[in-house]
C-alpha cells in the first residue's frame, strides 16, 4: 500500500487510465503489426534509401568502400536515359511483360471457361492441373513438421541435447 500511494499521488490515476485506453482493441493491432513494420523499414526501406542516395552520387568500386563519393544530382540518369542500350532493354521488358500478361490472361480464362463443362474426366483433369499449385504448400508443411515435430523434430532434438 505505501508505494502505490506516491503513483496515485503524481498522477498515476490517469496514466494507467491512459495505459488502459491504449490496449484497446483499436490499437493492440498496432502493436501486432510493429514488428513486420520494422522489419519492413529495416530490410526494405533502408536498402532502397541507401540506392537512391547511392544513384544521386558518383561511384565507382574504389569510392565505394572508401565513402569519399562525390554529389553529382541527375548526371547518372540523364546518362542512363541517353543511352541506347538501357532505352532498347526498357521497350523489350515493355514487350514482354505485355504479352506475358495478355497470354497468362487468355490461358486462365480458356481453362476457366473449359473447366465450367461437364465432361467424363473433367475432375481429374482438374485435380492434376492443380497439382502444380498444391505440392510445393505441401511439401513446405511437410517440412515445418519435420522441423518443429514434438517426438522426431530435428529443432526439438537440438534443443532438447543443448539442455
Amino acid at each position: 500500500m505505501f508505494c502505490i500511494l506516491p503513483f496515485y499521488a503524481i498522477g498515476g490515476e490517469y496514466i494507467l487510465r491512459k495505459i488502459r485506453k491504449f490496449f484497446q482493441y483499436d490499437t493492440i493491432g498496432m502493436l501486432f503489426v510493429f514488428p513486420a513494420f520494422l522489419y519492413m523499414l529495416v530490410f526494405v526501406g533502408y536498402p532502397i534509401v541507401r540506392n537512391i542516395i547511392l544513384s544521386l552520387q558518383d561511384v565507382t568500386q574504389k569510392n565505394l568502400i572508401s565513402g569519399e563519393r562525390h554529389f553529382v544530382a541527375l548526371k547518372n540518369y540523364i546518362a542512363l536515359f541517353h543511352d541506347n542500350v538501357f532505352l532498347h532493354s526498357i521497350g523489350n521488358t515493355l514487350i514482354y511483360t505485355v504479352c506475358c500478361l495478355v497470354l497468362q490472361f487468355v490461358i486462365g480464362f480458356a481453362l476457366a471457361l473449359f473447366f465450367t463443362k461437364k465432361f467424363s474426366f473433367s475432375k481429374p483433369v482438374r485435380g492434376l492441373l492443380m497439382m502444380p499449385w498444391m505440392i510445393p504448400i505441401t511439401v513446405t508443411a511437410l517440412m515445418f513438421k519435420f522441423i518443429f515435430g514434438t517426438d522426431v523434430g530435428i529443432l526439438n532434438y537440438i534443443l532438447k541435447s543443448l539442455g
